[in-house]
């Protein structure tokens, strides 16, 4: 697929292989697993609140105002 779209397969390989990618990628399982992310997407404020996005019952333009009122206000709790 990536060599079709014109990327040199040594490359890409060597860059997914890198230590890097490689540390990201380990970094993203531990925070998978350390805040139970179960599916995407998943958004965590201050690294310790969830918000499970069926709790917001509002859809279009509604949804995205009250999902930024909700991350602004978990992001300024400092309990």
């Amino acid at each position: 697929m990536f060599t079709d779209a014109g990327i040199d397969g040594k490359k890409f390989d060597a860059a997914v292989n890198s230590f890097a990618v490689n540390g990201k990628v380990a970094r993203m399982d531990k925070n998978t697993a350390t805040k139970n992310i179960r599916g995407v997407p998943a958004l965590i404020v201050n690294g310790k609140y969830q918000i499970n996005m069926g709790s917001i019952k509002a859809r279009g333009e509604q949804f995205n105002i009250k999902l930024t009122a909700l991350i602004k206000y978990l992001a300024a709790k400092t309990n």
